[in-house]
């Protein structure tokens, strides 16, 4: 057609697009970033992945170094969690994976969860921390610091007194760890710790463990201890075997601590056993049967038990002289010493019989 240019028809130019959304969101974060800290710190710095394993001294969030800590008291791996904290503890003696081990066959440490807390800041982050004992669910709150690029926690082993555990003439254990040389609070992480005594004829009447829930616990754990089931019977057949054994010394003063040095005979001469000739025996019914005796218990010397009865002894003998000689004893009392229940030792308590 005249006047009609050559080529395709013309189309009116797109309108161009706003780019108002994306120029609002980037200054948000600036403002962010720049005057308000808390949105721009928690988004870029707090960020987390709680399914990633946390590699030892390498949190790179504070919550990931709470995370990472307890996970490693879980994986029964001490050297990894003291490497979570900002400073080493000052006693190390049951900061150990034979600790460790020990505690979570007991109760293990589970479902651990570690959040940014209420008031925390980038100078000063806190994490809460949620985690369960066993069947005790804790819930404690951590100070973190930075330390050149990674997060540390501030404090996270308990100070315990283990003072009050001592018993007298007995050895108590914690978690397998002697107390004998342990004097002052000790560090302690957090878990479940059973509590031993190496005395078999002796029981625990208090509770045989113990729980350290958090990084500020303060539990005061205490030993009082009773006789097993089984002692006395063990007592009396030791008493008896005992008895007998020194009644067929050649003796008239027993290692059992009854008897008497020969005085003098009717001419002041001093009676001299001849050798062989001297033999104890029971009299008056008596008899070496300690099962039908109670043996009494002490708390001030729990490793030693004592009985009350009588028995009727009778001391025969010839003298070199080729005279004949007797006494005649009651036992009163006995003693028993089993602080090593492998080499009990009897002392018997004895009087002249009429």
């Amino acid at each position: 057609m005249p006047g009609q240019p050559y080529g395709m028809p013309g189309y009116p130019e797109p309108p161009k697009k706003k780019k108002t959304g994306l120029v609002v969101l980037i200054c948000v974060l600036v403002l962010a970033l720049l005057g308000g800290g808390g949105f721009g710190y928690w988004y870029f710095m707090m960020r987390d992945d709680p399914s990633k394993p946390v590699p030892a001294s390498m949190a790179k969030t504070p919550q990931a170094a709470v995370r990472g800590y307890l996970q490693a008291i879980a994986d029964n791996d001490a050297n990894s969690a003291l490497s979570f904290m900002a400073s080493q503890p000052t006693t190390t003696t049951f900061l150990n994976d034979s600790v460790l081990m020990a505690s979570s066959a007991l109760n293990p440490i589970t479902s651990i969860t570690a959040t940014p807390a209420d008031g925390s800041t980038k100078d000063a982050p806190l994490v809460d921390a949620t985690y369960h004992i066993g069947g005790q669910t804790v819930n404690t709150t951590f100070t973190v610091e930075k330390q050149d690029k990674y997060y540390f926690i501030d404090n996270g082993t308990a100070q315990v007194d283990l003072s009050s555990m001592y018993v007298n003439g007995v050895s108590v254990a914690v978690s397998g760890v002697a107390l004998s040389d342990i004097s002052g609070p000790v560090d302690m992480f957090p878990g479940t710790y059973a509590i031993s005594i190496n005395n078999s004829l002796l029981s625990l009447t208090s509770d045989t463990q113990f729980v350290v829930a958090d990084q500020n616990s303060s539990p005061s754990p205490t030993v009082s201890v009773g006789l097993s089931l089984d002692a006395p019977s063990q007592f009396a057949s030791f008493a008896s075997t005992t008895l007998k054994a020194c009644m067929k010394q050649d003796a008239t003063f027993t290692t059992c601590g009854f008897g008497t040095i020969m005085g003098h005979n009717s001419n002041n001469q001093i009676i001299t056993p001849k050798k062989g000739s001297v033999k104890w025996k029971f009299t008056k019914g008596s008899t070496s049967d300690f099962s039908k005796y109670d043996f009494q218990f002490n708390q001030t010397k729990p490793t030693e038990v004592t009985s009350n009865f009588t028995i009727h002894l009778e001391l025969d003998l010839t003298g070199t002289d080729g005279n004949p000689y007797y006494q005649v004893y009651k036992l009163t009392s006995m003693s028993i010493d089993f602080s090593d229940p492998t080499n009990m030792q009897a002392t018997f308590d004895f009087g002249l019989d009429k």
